[in-house]
């Protein structure tokens, strides 16, 4: 059973909208954002995502059980820029969130970057023969042999439209 939970409802016969909670502390409305679930924390995290020409490199919890949302204070430096339209999952085997490529200031992105819930840390991580830089692709992971495998396919590149696979 698959089981969708909303930050706010639009009541169309009413003209109101509603937010989770009553209180209006979500974060601001955007585009090319990314939305995970970390279970054990019954939390949903949001990353990125931009307003007409603000590009946004904040990251925000909503716990679905409290209805609270928290805009993360991270024990770090180190972070990935502000973007959109980038790829990310959250991992099932440590339910640590990734993240790669997108679109940023300084234009198309191929990083590969993972936040660790627990510490509240971004850390960079390097890749070897990573996808050329891109934004807009599918991706998705699965396990293999107690590995964790992130794949992508097309985007766009520098070049335009792209076809391929990468593991």
């Amino acid at each position: 059973m698959i089981i969708l939970y909303l930050a706010f409802v639009h009541i169309a016969a009413q003209q109101n909208t509603h937010y989770i909670p009553l209180v209006r502390t979500p974060p601001s409305g955007r585009i090319g954002a990314s939305m995970a679930c970390i279970k054990s924390k019954e939390t949903f995290l949001i990353f990125g995502g931009s307003l007409e020409t603000t590009y946004y490199d904040e990251l925000w919890f909503y716990n679905k059980d409290y209805h609270i949302w928290e805009e993360v204070l991270l024990s770090t430096d180190s972070s990935p820029s502000p973007r959109i339209y980038f790829g990310s999952f959250v991992s099932a085997l440590s339910e640590k969130f990734y993240i790669f490529g997108g679109n940023s200031y300084q234009g198309l992105k191929n990083d590969f970057w993972e936040f660790d819930p627990k510490s509240l840390k971004w850390s960079y991580l390097d890749t070897i023969n990573p996808p050329s830089v891109r934004h807009a692709f599918s991706f998705t992971s699965f396990i293999k042999d107690g590995n964790e495998i992130f794949i992508i396919f097309g985007g766009e590149t520098t070049s335009g439209n792209a076809n391929g696979l990468f593991m």
